[in-house]
């Protein structure tokens, strides 16, 4: 994100980066992340596009201030306070951001492509980098591990947010379940004989205890546990 944060001719007093920003979020919770412009920002603010052009030199590097705004606006766990508590934290940690994205459907889309352009990521990935490495890990496996984490979580709520319009809010759980266990229900069991049988935890594939499921053992396979 490039900012010009020196003062200049014109500029209205009351704009400042923070009020940018909150318009430039607003548009993207509302309408996502195709509807905002530089020129629609303004509009929200009551300014000509160039006080936009003042902070932010395009509209790539406002979406990146956005994401750096969402991402860092997610309630993360509180640090893992001993070597046994690696594993909790990490699951702690990807259920707070599955939790986080999934509350923002608007956004998810461009927090999965801007995530690397986001302060915030990168401060998160070298925290849970300095605690893999307290732990003992080599930086090598917890480069492999920390990105596998990313996949996981982030690969999870983009399938997951893909069931309903961003435009709609998120169905309630136990209804998206319903409607997925419609969905193999109506399957031939001829053709899908085994889907067939297991069609309850399929449609379970979007609950909290599959994504911990899965994130444990990702968790467990990859990270060393001794010193």
């Amino acid at each position: 994100m490039t900012l010009d944060t020196g003062h200049h001719r014109g500029r209205p007093r009351s704009l400042t980066v923070d009020a940018v920003v909150d318009a430039a979020t607003t548009i993207v919770e509302n309408q996502g992340s195709a509807a905002l412009t530089i020129r629609r920002c303004a509009q929200t603010l009551g300014v000509a596009p160039n006080a936009i052009y003042t902070y932010f030199r395009s509209k790539d590097a406002l979406l990146d201030a956005v994401a750096d705004r969402l991402l860092s606006a997610i309630e993360l766990p509180a640090e893992p306070t001993g070597d046994d508590a690696l594993t909790d934290w990490l699951i702690d940690l990807g259920t707070a951001l599955r939790i986080g994205l999934l509350a923002q459907p608007a956004a998810t889309t461009l927090l999965s492509t801007r995530a690397q352009q986001a302060n915030s990521s990168w401060e998160l990935g070298e925290r849970i980098l300095r605690h893999m490495a307290h732990r003992g890990i080599t930086d090598d496996d917890a480069v492999r591990a920390l990105y596998l984490f990313i996949v996981y979580v982030v690969g999870s709520v983009m399938l997951e947010s893909a069931e309903w319009p961003t435009s709609d809010p998120v169905p309630a759980i136990e209804t998206r379940i319903t409607s997925r266990r419609q969905i193999v229900d109506a399957l031939s069991p001829e053709e899908f004989p085994i889907t067939r049988r297991q069609g309850k935890l399929i449609a379970n594939w979007i609950s909290d205890e599959q994504f911990v499921w899965g994130l444990r053992r990702i968790i467990t396979a990859t990270i060393r546990t001794e010193h």
